[in-house]
């Protein structure tokens, strides 16, 4: 059948075989040969089926098309001012903090971490207010919270008018 094709019947002996072929057939007029093979000079498939239906649109068609694209542009714009809003901190902090738990560190650059600082001024307020019972009292509520378990939230105080 390969010769009733479009190329092969260029041949006139070609042309009269299928016009000959037409006319055995029905006596409608409109014929059509296929081939069921791959043609051997462009290798091409015969396709057999409905093609795949078409895929949902990207990203970038949907940003080409009119309000959709300047909305969505927008939203980003508004998403990445979010991000920096939300997260300022990018790259390395420009000044260490270190961790001391020394409480003389007079001697020392001062720094806002060190936790032994936080102690001595404690210890002075409560050195100040002159009451040895008030300061125990808070050293054992400091005491007890420091041992409770840490899955417990602590409750809050309603406040009272004064």
């Amino acid at each position: 059948g390969s010769f009733l094709l479009n190329v092969p019947l260029v041949n006139h002996e070609h042309r009269k075989l299928a016009a000959n072929m037409i006319e055995q057939c029905f006596q409608k007029r409109v014929v059509c040969f296929l081939e069921s093979d791959y043609d051997d000079s462009e290798n091409v498939p015969v396709v057999t089926h409905d093609p795949a239906p078409p895929l949902p649109p990207s990203i970038l068609t949907i940003l080409q098309s009119w309000p959709f694209g300047i909305i969505l542009i927008h939203l980003i714009v508004v998403g990445i001012v979010y991000c920096f809003f939300r997260f300022p901190i990018f790259g390395k902090a420009k000044t260490a903090f270190t961790l001391t738990t020394t409480i003389d560190d007079k001697t020392r650059k001062q720094s806002v971490a060190n936790f032994g600082r936080h102690i001595q001024a404690f210890g002075n307020l409560l050195q100040r207010s002159g009451n040895e019972t008030y300061a125990r009292n808070c050293i054992s509520q400091y005491q007890q919270r420091a041992h409770q378990n840490e899955t417990e939230k602590p409750q809050r105080r309603k406040k009272t008018p004064n």
